[in-house]
């Protein structure tokens, strides 16, 4: 016997997914809705691996049959997961499986069309001004030392017409996609949002918010780091320390991250179709209000320039670490010392 409905979260990035998927994973407790019990709260990597053709370029790094071991776990986990909530709509999220393949989706489809009468296909939009600052503060995090605005903001760009193929394989009505507007969500919190469009109850303070946005000054500090200091670093501890450094960082208060208005318009009249495409499906406007600030980013020079009461929330996280007289110059090399002295202050071992 074939199960109600599967409803596939397929994010955008940058849309909360984080705390969606956390929520879900930990707090959903509904008698008409089950959350998929894999590795991870994110099904991404998961999903992507078993659907995508095996000659796709991103699985070249795994040899085959570690693969297909993989896979043939997960196919098994999600198979279990069906059997045990034979009564309930499922949930799948992972903002990756955007990044299938038209084929890949097809394997998809084919495999939940044996357990499922209905898929629907649910996803965020974000604007792409806000995508783009949003998405440039999680390259600097996971590591980049140098960028260029102009080629950067085209690489991450977050080019709307992928949504197409979903309407091929699972047809256009079975796609629901929603403007990323947190000023009309409940509480301004998208995991209500999410749950209420669903029909699930979730209590507000039963939602795991993720916030991964930082302030500009904070992400100055960090890409300085990046660029001047050892960086993001090699290892085993690497990943946990990068964390735990940016979570102290983001103590440090300040603007928001915004692209110069030249930029971004640059890049809005280039992609000028693909946005009015996504519009019409929406049918609404990512026009916005034009508020930037004076200190709006325009270069990477832009984030060089650190103004000393930024250095000084920078020492007095340090405290004691370092004394009144050291690093006056404020120069980059300098501040990535500082940096690098908080980050081994706070090591995860």
């Amino acid at each position: 016997m074939k199960l109600e409905e599967i409803i596939i979260h397929i994010g955008m990035h940058k849309t909360g997914t984080t705390s969606i998927q956390r929520t879900l994973n930990k707090n959903l407790n509904n008698s008409s809705f089950a959350y998929i019990k894999l590795q991870n709260p994110n099904h991404s990597k998961e999903i992507f691996t078993l659907f995508e053709e095996k000659n796709h370029p991103s699985r070249d790094s795994i040899h085959n049959t570690e693969i297909e071991k993989n896979n043939a776990l997960t196919e098994k986990k999600l198979i279990d997961n069906f059997n045990q909530n034979i009564d309930k709509k499922i949930i799948i999220s992972g903002e990756s499986i955007r990044g299938i393949s038209q084929s890949g989706l097809i394997n998809f489809k084919i495999f939940l069309e044996k357990y499922f009468k209905k898929i629907t296909i649910v996803a965020y939009i974000r604007s792409p001004k806000g995508y783009m600052e949003s998405a440039l503060q999680q390259i600097i995090k996971d590591g980049t030392s140098s960028f260029n605005l102009n080629t950067d903001l085209e690489r991450i760009y977050p080019n709307y017409r992928k949504f197409n193929q979903f309407f091929k394989v699972f047809g256009r009505k079975n796609v629901k996609l929603w403007k990323f507007d947190p000023k009309i969500f409940p509480n301004g919190n998208v995991v209500l949002d999410f749950c209420q469009r669903l029909g699930i109850n979730m209590d507000i303070k039963d939602v795991i918010n993720d916030n991964e946005s930082i302030s500009k000054e904070a992400l100055s500090l960090l890409y300085i780091y990046r660029k001047f200091g050892p960086g993001y670093g090699i290892g085993p501890n690497a990943m946990q320390e990068n964390h735990k450094l940016i979570k102290i960082l983001s103590s440090i208060n300040g603007h928001k991250v915004k692209l110069s208005p030249n930029i971004v318009n640059n890049i809005l009249t280039k992609h000028q179709n693909d946005i009015k495409w996504i519009e019409d499906i929406l049918g609404t406007s990512f026009i916005e209000k034009s508020q930037y600030p004076n200190d709006f980013i325009d270069s990477e020079e832009d984030f060089l320039n650190i103004d000393s009461s930024t250095i000084n929330k920078l020492k007095d996280i340090l405290q004691d670490e370092v004394s009144a007289n050291e690093f006056k110059t404020q120069s980059p090399e300098d501040i990535a010392k500082l940096i690098h002295i908080l980050r081994k202050k706070n090591i995860i071992k």
